[in-house]
């Protein structure tokens, strides 16, 4: 397969992707060609070969980051496209090249204080949020921040329910399957008597607590910065993506043209793959991340079907061979496939946007979709 990469003038070249796939025509500007010279007409040069500032994180050259000519070209934390965190106690984890840093900051409460600190830096982060266990604690044991802020808002009237502060994750709830907290019972409330914000208190094995959202004892602010550039590229299957978490595993490819979800697999096939197997959280948020750096992609199709009342992956691991990809109180729909959710109106957002649910049937229902396919040497 060809993608599409950004050349050091803008213009779009055709660069390798998937191999096996017929290759994409570079598109030509029609107001540079004599057209009393057609015949003589050479064809396009061959295309740039992926560079650090081109805009695209190549995860095959060990970048991180690569703000190119992105929104944040800017940015203070990537240098010769790798994570650089600002901060001398600042750390990046290498499973998804964020960068987490704790200046010693504490703050009273979520909305005004840490927010606002994190949100004020030169690098524009936003107060920690976690995806997983591992990232938790692959977090907490290279900074010791002590008792720290969640990123977390509660939701309005609603006890127990919580919205994420970074738009590609959810929040939590102990009805959601599908999110994360670092809690030893997911199905039950936050221990702590006070429904409002979330404390990871200072013992990393003891489970995060409800703690008063203003007006409270001052905790620490953990910032957590993503890195600038992108990880997808125009291919001729859709969108080609790679992804930190599964680089030496998979592949992915996103088709914007909405099928019903046997369509979308039967797709999939066709690309050598299946529609995609979120194998863990980390993927997920990734996933998403990426999809939402080139805009709003809206809800796609899964590889998460059942047959006779089971529900099992597109690679035949059963259910509860991997994370729940469920929202809160899901399934509870009539499909037979499951479609991952986005919603960007009205707000507030509901707290499981980015998870699972089934109420759309799986031969008239139209939806985007993304395949995997395995990964092989020289990736995109």
């Amino acid at each position: 397969m060809a993608a599409l990469a950004v050349g050091a003038a803008g213009a779009l070249v055709a660069v390798a992707c998937i191999p096996d796939l017929p290759s994409a025509t570079s598109p030509v500007n029609d107001a540079s060609v004599d057209a009393s010279t057609d015949a003589d007409a050479q064809p396009p040069p061959p295309p740039a070969p992926p560079r650090c500032g081109d805009g695209i994180v190549d995860l095959d050259l060990g970048e991180q980051c690569d703000p190119g000519t992105a929104p944040d070209a800017t940015s203070t934390v990537c240098s010769a496209c790798q994570m650089t965190c600002p901060d001398a106690g600042g750390f990046v984890w290498p499973q998804n090249n964020h960068c987490y840093s704790y200046d010693g900051t504490q703050a009273p409460d979520l909305d005004d204080h840490a927010a606002n600190h994190c949100q004020a830096a030169a690098t524009a982060t936003h107060v920690v949020t976690f995806a997983s266990e591992a990232e938790f604690q692959a977090v907490v044991a290279a900074l010791r921040p002590g008792a720290f802020w969640v990123g977390f808002d509660p939701v309005a009237g609603i006890p127990n329910e919580y919205t994420a502060l970074a738009s590609y994750e959810p929040g939590w709830a102990p009805t959601c399957p599908g999110c994360f907290a670092h809690t030893d019972n997911p199905t039950s409330p936050l221990p702590g008597t006070t429904a409002a914000c979330v404390e990871a208190v200072a013992d990393a094995a003891a489970p995060w607590q409800q703690y008063p959202c203003s007006a409270a004892p001052k905790i620490g602010v953990v910032c957590e910065r993503e890195p600038s550039g992108l990880l997808t590229q125009r291919c001729d299957g859709g969108i080609c993506i790679d992804l930190p978490f599964t680089h030496s595993q998979k592949r992915y490819v996103y088709v914007s043209t909405k099928m019903g979800g046997d369509a979308a697999e039967a797709q999939c096939r066709t690309l050598g793959g299946t529609l995609v197997v979120l194998q863990s959280r980390d993927e997920r948020e990734q996933l998403w991340y990426a999809l939402e750096r080139m805009g709003a992609p809206g809800s796609f199709w899964i590889g998460f079907a059942q047959q006779n009342g089971v529900w099992s992956w597109a690679d035949d691991a059963g259910a509860d061979a991997y994370p729940s990809p469920w929202g809160n109180n899901q399934p509870d729909g009539i499909g037979s496939r499951a479609y991952l959710v986005q919603e960007t109106a009205p707000l507030p957002l509901p707290l499981d946007i980015t998870l699972g649910h089934n109420d759309v049937d799986v031969v008239s229902g139209m939806l985007t979709f993304v395949c995997q396919i395995p990964a092989t040497d020289g990736g995109f």
